[in-house]
């Protein structure tokens, strides 16, 4: 019965209507052109039923114009512009338009021929925004009739209200804006907050937004509550992206939602590389080793740096952490490093979440330090932050460092000290003043000049993780031996002997050796600490003279050289693997009492006086190298402003060059003073079978035990 009904409508409204039945004349919905019928996307009332429907049957209390079923429990105007279709009784094939409801009764205007009766039944059906929309995607999907606009979807606000197709758009295209290639855009948009003409293209400096004084682009016409582009709202602006294309981040088929950073950057744009690792697996900054944000990177993360003002528009813009209305292009690499440390200080990002700005709760690391980073050799010479780090996502070597797409290499050498090479090394363009400029003359032409050569001489700190005692443990936890255990490239204030100006090559927490407070002299203040002589070694290699005097006497005094012996024990006042402890304040050389000038105290080379033997300490870098040396123990090759040679290891006897560059001659060890004070039994304690002891191994002389 309901099919010969349905055939009967189709009929009627052919025979009355043909050019309805058969399409509307104008493209794109039209049947010359592409062969679209009415009936294609309606069906008359009572033919085909709505997907939304309850049935039942009439109970007592139904009228002409109620129709009441106490076995419903339908919620209140559940069924407003709903349509209710009489099935059986005097009133079959009736259907009415519902303009209210409660929990079991219907109500509408126009009156049925009939009241109705006990046990007639009824269908209710409601085409509701959702059945227009999967109508329009019927052919407005990848793969339909329309699939060159498959991008739709029906528009969605905050609170959750759904905008249906029908109220943008005029599928008729009868509307003056209408036409292919328009959008079937309304003129009138049918919604209560729109303007009473809406224009598109608008206009304006993109065809969805018109601006001021109109405000009558299709992004801007209904909007009254959003921050941009509205027609009213008392703190909405109308310069967001106005020379870019609305839906480009607002799609269509996402219900003109603000689309993500992460939902375009998971994959290539154009020169662009995958930022956010996606659904397709490609690495994206943030997936590699080191990287800011720990987890999945939201979309809130992206704006915590980035300003999107000129998104799409070829530049890419940093803004200021601290205030959000300064932006930087990402190419301006002195801009960039305000930018890093106006996040990376004592107060965070203050316009973004203070010192956790991320979504992972993480604190920002500290480097500017109340102007320490400002003050730091590194600042001065003009390395700014992406000197180093030269990718802020993320980076295949440690601690963001570049290049962001590059390899650890073995033993993670670029990562770790081989970075430092990369100026300080063979390749770079850092030298080392002592080595490169001859200091000490030629007993240090065999070190090259840079602190890389220094680290592959024979002795050296152990910076390679290959090395023995690379990995130690100094009383703070296990740690690893590299520049950065002594070096802080954010923090240390320059070279050694620029220590007169205040700073200082190495760190302790903060730097070590420039405050009055940190100087060498104050490490023993019982005894004297005398600088021993440099040799005529000129100027540095800027031409600037060095700290020495006419006389070749270092200039580095008590007051002004930093106090490395505290620097130094720092560690080694622990045994370190193979490397025993060091006892400074126990040792004769440190700030135990030495010996007077007599049978057990000889004579001393300037600038220390022999009249003064007993009084005197030596700092740990008088006698070795930092870095690496080509003699054992990083013994200088050059010390007290003359050449030590070489000292290959410990048992040698050639220990007494060394020594010989403070005291004037060995002393007389037959002395019966000597022998006493050293526990000599006979000839064999220091010649076994005929042979010289080390000075070190005999177990007289080590760091100082004796003299």
């Amino acid at each position: 019965m309901m099919k010969q009904r349905s055939w009967l409508w189709v009929w009627l409204l052919t025979l009355l209507f043909p050019a309805a039945a058969r399409g509307i004349a104008q493209p794109p919905h039209d049947q010359a052109t592409h062969g679209i019928t009415c009936l294609d996307c309606h069906a008359p009332y009572a033919a085909l039923f709505d997907p939304i429907v309850s049935e039942g049957a009439a109970g007592p209390g139904s009228a002409r114009t109620t129709l009441t079923d106490a076995s419903k429990t339908w919620p209140s105007g559940a069924w407003l512009g709903g349509v209710v279709t009489i099935l059986s009784g005097t009133n079959a094939g009736q259907f009415r338009d519902i303009e209210a409801n409660d929990a079991t009764t219907l109500t509408w205007t126009a009156p049925l021929p009939a009241p109705l009766a006990v046990g007639d039944t009824y269908r209710i059906g409601k085409a509701t925004q959702a059945d227009i929309e999967t109508k329009c995607t019927s052919c407005h999907n990848p793969t339909g009739q329309a699939s060159h606009l498959s991008d739709v979807g029906m528009h969605s606000t905050p609170g959750g209200q759904v905008i249906g197709c029908g109220k943008c758009h005029d599928p008729h295209n009868v509307e003056a804006n209408s036409g292919v290639g328009f959008g079937l855009i309304r003129r009138s948009v049918r919604w209560p907050s729109a303007q009473a003409v809406t224009l598109f293209p608008s206009g304006g400096s993109n065809r969805f937004v018109a601006g001021t004084p109109g405000l009558q682009g299709i992004c801007e016409t209904c909007h009254t509550q959003t921050a941009h582009h509205c027609n009213g709202g008392p703190n909405c602006d109308h310069d967001h992206y106005t020379t870019s294309t609305c839906t480009d981040c607002h799609s269509h088929k996402g219900g003109f939602r603000p689309m993500g950073c992460t939902s375009c950057h998971d994959k290539p744009q154009g020169q662009r590389r995958v930022i956010v690792t996606g659904a397709g697996g490609t690495l994206g900054d943030f997936g590699r080793a080191a990287h800011h944000v720990v987890g999945t990177v939201q979309d809130s993360d992206c704006v915590v740096c980035h300003s999107t003002r000129h998104h799409r528009q070829g530049t890419v813009e940093l803004k200021d952490p601290d205030d959000a209305t300064t932006v930087w292009p990402v190419t301006d690499a002195a801009a960039a490093g305000t930018f890093c440390l106006h996040c990376h200080d004592g107060d965070g990002a203050a316009a973004r979440g203070g010192k956790t700005p991320f979504s992972d709760g993480a604190t920002v690391p500290d480097v500017a330090r109340n102007g320490a980073f400002a003050a730091s050799a590194h600042a001065g010479s003009g390395l700014a932050c992406t000197g180093c780090h030269g990718n802020g996502h993320g980076s295949n070597l440690k601690k963001l460092l570049t290049p962001f797409d590059g390899a650890p290499g073995t033993d993670n050498r670029m990562e770790e000290e081989g970075f430092c090479y990369g100026c300080h090394g063979s390749a770079g363009t850092v030298l080392n003043e002592v080595l490169a400029n001859g200091w000490f003359g030629a007993a240090y032409s065999n070190f090259g000049a840079t602190i890389e050569t220094a680290f592959g001489m024979h002795t050296s700190h152990p910076v390679r993780d290959s090395q023995a005692g690379h990995v130690f443990d100094a009383g703070t936890g296990t740690r690893e031996m590299e520049c950065t255990s002594c070096h802080d490239p954010h923090q240390d204030t320059g070279r050694y002997w620029a220590a007169a100006a205040g700073k200082a090559p190495v760190t302790l927490g903060a730097v070590w050796g420039g405050a009055p407070s940190e100087k060498i002299g104050l490490f023993d203040q019982a005894h004297v600490y005398e600088a021993p002589s440099l040799g005529a070694v000129g100027n540095d290699l800027s031409g600037a003279p060095l700290p020495i005097d006419a006389a070749g006497a270092s200039q580095l005094t008590a007051t002004i050289r930093p106090d490395y012996n505290t620097f130094c024990l720092s560690c080694h006042a622990q045994a370190l693997g193979t490397v025993t402890a060091v006892d400074w304040t126990g040792k004769k050389h440190g700030a135990a009492e030495a010996e007077p000038q007599g049978p057990l105290g000889g004579a001393l080379l300037a600038p220390y006086a022999s009249g003064q033997r007993g009084r005197y300490f030596l700092d740990c870098l008088d006698c070795h190298e930092a870095h690496g040396s080509t003699n054992t123990r990083l013994l200088r090759v050059a010390a007290n402003g003359g050449t030590v040679g070489n000292i290959p290891d410990v048992t040698t006897t050639r220990w007494r060059y060394l020594c010989i560059r403070c005291h004037a001659a060995p002393l007389d060890h037959h002395n019966a003073d000597v022998q006493a004070k050293a526990g000599v039994s006979g000839c064999s304690t220091c010649h076994p079978h005929g042979s010289y002891a080390s000075c070190t191994t005999s177990g007289c002389h080590t760091h100082g035990s004796f003299f």
